[in-house]
């Protein structure tokens, strides 16, 4: 394992040697595994906050008029950031604390108090790693797609006396040509409008017959939809901040943050259980592993139900997340 070159905690076995005290071995595991741990956060912490405020910056795309898929109210968020990190990061820690200390106390051999500080931290190190570069990829295509969350307007603040949502490209005149509006989806009239007019009809409102050709046709009455380019844009919410957060809304990072927690809490407790078949860890497997599955589908529904993220930003992600914790369980029990 590379980190073993690289960390305290993995120098700390070879140099432990049998007649070395108790107390001491505990206290330098301890000091190891504190250290190890706090420079890989700041590390992280660190290259999180240079990337996502001086290296990218989320995609601006235009505001479509009459979008009420982006006129939701603004709540706050059921899960929080700080109980999602506490939940994200400490929980896997103690729990390969736990399970270490289980195979710690079947196990047999010399230096096992090391040796369990040394596989403990040395797996949280790579949980750790593993979390973070599943945060850098989340807001790399956060900023890259730029969807709007579905509170983006409530956020923004729009000066609409300023913003323009009437068509330019409206066809002046067509409109006389209709004969009696009919309302949308009718299946006995076809749209023949010549090649030049075709792509001005693509949002249509109406169905009319047309007067001169007797032919019929899908007329846009009121102008079609448009969109409100970023030059043309005008928040009175002074808080960029916040503005930019309601510029990232797919993929959802609440989700995938608790789907990573699952998936790998599936892969180690499956591996661990079927290798060292201890019963009691068969048992705390199913029980994490239901904890953190009801976790995570509360975690991905209140992102829906707060408004903070659109159902495809959450719900497209589960079959691919649920395709592969399934492969990693499986992984798991062919390694028994």
């Amino acid at each position: 394992m590379p980190l073993k070159r690289i960390t305290f905690s993995g120098r700390l076995g070879p140099k432990a040697k049998e007649d070395d005290d108790y107390r001491k071995i505990l206290l330098r595991g301890l000091i190891c595994m504190g250290l190890d741990i706090a420079i890989t956060l700041a590390i992280s912490i660190a290259l999180f906050y240079m990337f996502a405020g001086y290296a990218i910056s989320p995609y601006e795309r235009p505001i479509p008029c009459n979008d009420d898929s982006i006129n939701r109210p603004f709540q706050n968020n059921t899960v929080r950031m700080k109980q999602l990190l506490v939940i994200s990061l400490g929980t896997p820690f103690f729990i390969i604390c736990f399970v270490e200390a289980l195979i710690f106390r079947a196990s047999q051999g010399t230096n096992k108090l090391a040796n369990y500080f040394t596989t403990s931290t040395l797996l949280y190190l790579t949980y750790l790693i593993s979390f973070a570069v599943c945060t850098f990829l989340m807001e790399y295509l956060k900023c890259t797609i730029g969807r709007l969350r579905p509170h983006f307007l409530a956020v923004c603040q729009p000066d609409w006396s300023r913003m323009d949502c009437t068509d330019k490209d409206y066809i002046p005149g067509l409109a006389s040509l209709c004969l009696i509006p009919i309302k949308p989806k009718e299946e006995n009239f076809a749209c023949n409008f010549p090649r030049t007019y075709r792509s001005q009809l693509l949002d249509i409102e109406y169905f009319c017959p047309l007067v001169e050709s007797g032919e019929h046709g899908r007329i846009p009455l009121a102008g079609r939809k448009r969109r409100i380019s970023v030059s043309e844009t005008f928040c009175l919410n002074p808080d960029t901040r916040r503005i930019r957060t309601a510029r990232t809304s797919f993929p959802s990072g609440h989700t995938a943050a608790a789907f990573h927690v699952l998936m790998f809490l599936g892969l180690y407790l499956c591996r661990m259980a079927n290798i060292t078949g201890i019963p009691s860890l068969y048992k705390t497997r199913n029980i994490l592993l239901a904890i953190f599955t009801l976790w995570t589908g509360f975690t991905a529904i209140t992102r829906i139900t707060d408004y903070w993220h659109h159902p495809s930003d959450v719900l497209g992600r589960l079959p691919h997340l649920e395709s592969k914790l399934f492969n990693m369980t499986a992984l798991g029990h062919d390694q028994n």
